[in-house]
C-alpha cells in the first residue's frame, strides 16, 4: 500500500520574514511526547529575511514558499515518525500554501509488518495536530491516500528532513487564476532516495534550483554541500556557509570517500550529513562516482547524499543503480532507459520505482539565483561539525 498525507496548514517563525505577506506567522513549537499536541519550541530554521526591497523580495517569495512547503512535510514525517514507522518509507511529498491552509500529499512505500500502525495513523493525526481531521482514501488500485486536513496556525515541523524540491504543480481548478492556490512544490526526500540524479537539456537549471532550495531550508549544521562542476552552480554558491570544498582532486576524493565509507559513525552525531553534486562528470569523475554510489548502497546508514547531473541524455550510458530515482527535464537529447520518451519543454518526469509523476519544471533564472544566493551569505557561522571529508581524510 502507498499513501498520500493531504491537506495541513502552517505557521512559522521567520525573523523579518515574519512581515511578510505570503506566509504563516506565528512561533514554531514541537511536541515531546508521543500522542500530544505540538507545544512546545522547536529550532525551525530560516537562513535569511524575506523583507527586501524588489526585485529581491520577489526572487526570495519562491523559496520561501518552497521552504514553508517543507515546513508543512515536516509538520506530517514528524507525526509519522512518533508512531515509530521505521520500516514504511515516505518516496514522494507534495505541498502547496493555499489562502487558508497548507496541503500536502505524501506517499507511503508501506510495509506489511506497520499496516496496523498505519491503519491507525489518522486518528494518531487528529490527536497530535489540533483541529485535523484525517483518513484514508483509495486514490487507484495501487495507492492509497491519506487525506489529513488541518486549520491554519499549526507551527512548522523541525528541520532536518532534507526535503529536496523537484518539481512544481499547479492542480486542476476552475477558479480564476488569481483566486487559484499556489503551485504545490514536488518533493523527494533525500532520506529515502539518497542518489538522485538530474537527466536532460534543463538538468543544470533544475538542479541548482533545487538545490539553492534545499540550502534556504536547512541550517549549515544540518546539512554541508560540496559541489563537484565546472563553475555551472558552484560559482553561485561561493561563499554560502553550508559549502564544504573537496579535499583534493576530485576524482581522487570520491574514491577516497568510497573506501572510508565503512569508518562512518553517523549514530554519534558528531559528523555532519553532507551532499555531493556531480554536474557534468567526465568519463574518469563519471566512473568514480558510480563506485562511490555502489559502495554507499551498502552503507544505508553513512551520512551521504549525492546528486548526478547531466544534460545529455545520449551520454548516460547507465545510471549508477536502476532503482534509483531520476528527474528528467525537457529538452534534451537522446533517451534515458527506462523512462520513456522525454517530456515536453518546460516539464519534469519523476521516475521513482514503480512510479511515474509529470509535472512543471522547477527552474530560476541566473539572476534569481544570484539573488537568492548572495542573501543566504553571511559575516560569521558559528563553530561548525566537521563533515564526512574529514573522516576520510583522517582513515
Amino acid at each position: 500500500m502507498c499513501a498520500y498525507l493531504k491537506g495541513i496548514g502552517i505557521r512559522t517563525s521567520l525573523s523579518k520574514c515574519d512581515q511578510h505577506p505570503s506566509l504563516l506567522h506565528g512561533s514554531p513549537s514541537a511536541s515531546g511526547d508521543k500522542g500530544q499536541p505540538i507545544d512546545q519550541a522547536t529550532d525551525n530554521h530560516r537562513l535569511v529575511a524575506a523583507s527586501q526591497s524588489e526585485p529581491d523580495a520577489a526572487e526570495a517569495h519562491h523559496s520561501i514558499l518552497t521552504a514553508d512547503s517543507a515546513a508543512a512535510v515536516a509538520i506530517v514525517l514528524d507525526v509519522y515518525e512518533r508512531q515509530g514507522l521505521t520500516q514504511s518509507e515516505m518516496i514522494f511529498a507534495e505541498a502547496s500554501i493555499e489562502r487558508q491552509r497548507v496541503q500536502v500529499r505524501l506517499m507511503v512505500a508501506a510495509h506489511p509488518d506497520e499496516a496496523g500502525s498505519l491503519e491507525n495513523l489518522p486518528n494518531q493525526v487528529q490527536t497530535i495536530i489540533p483541529g485535523s481531521k484525517a483518513q484514508w482514501q483509495r486514490a487507484t488500485q495501487a495507492q492509497s491516500a491519506l487525506t489529513i486536513t488541518m486549520r491554519r496556525g499549526v507551527s512548522a515541523g523541525r528541520g532536518g528532513h532534507l526535503l529536496l524540491p523537484v518539481a512544481r504543480h499547479q492542480p486542476g481548478s476552475r477558479l480564476l487564476a488569481r483566486h487559484r492556490s499556489a503551485p504545490a512544490v514536488s518533493f523527494l526526500p533525500l532520506r529515502t532516495w539518497r542518489h538522485i540524479g538530474f537527466y536532460g537539456g534543463k538538468a543544470v537549471e533544475s538542479a541548482s534550483a533545487a538545490l539553492i532550495d534545499l540550502l534556504y531550508a536547512e541550517a549549515p549544521d544540518s546539512l554541508a554541500v560540496t559541489i563537484i562542476d565546472q563553475g555551472q552552480i558552484s560559482s553561485l554558491c561561493k561563499g554560502m556557509p553550508h559549502i564544504a570544498p573537496l579535499p583534493g582532486a576530485a576524482a581522487d576524493s570520491l574514491v577516497a570517500l568510497g573506501r572510508s565509507a565503512r569508518s562512518f559513525s553517523p549514530s554519534s552525531g558528531t559528523v555532519r550529513p553532507v551532499l555531493i553534486a556531480v554536474v557534468e562528470p567526465d568519463a574518469t569523475l563519471l566512473s568514480a562516482y558510480s563506485d562511490l554510489v555502489a559502495r554507499l548502497l551498502r552503507r544505508p546508514d553513512a551520512p551521504v547524499y549525492t546528486v548526478l547531473v547531466q544534460t545529455r541524455l545520449s551520454d548516460v550510458v547507465r545510471r549508477p543503480h536502476p532503482s534509483l530515482p531520476a528527474v528528467i527535464t525537457g529538452s534534451g537529447a537522446g533517451r534515458l532507459t527506462g523512462a520513456g520518451d522525454t517530456p515536453p519543454p518546460g516539464m519534469v518526469r519523476i521516475v521513482i520505482p514503480h512510479i511515474r509523476i509529470e509535472r512543471r519544471c522547477h527552474v530560476y533564472d541566473a539572476a534569481r539565483l544570484a539573488a537568492l544566493t548572495e542573501m543566504m551569505r553571511v559575516s560569521s557561522v558559528r563553530s561548525l561539525r566537521p563533515t564526512v571529508w574529514d573522516v576520510a581524510g583522517a582513515s
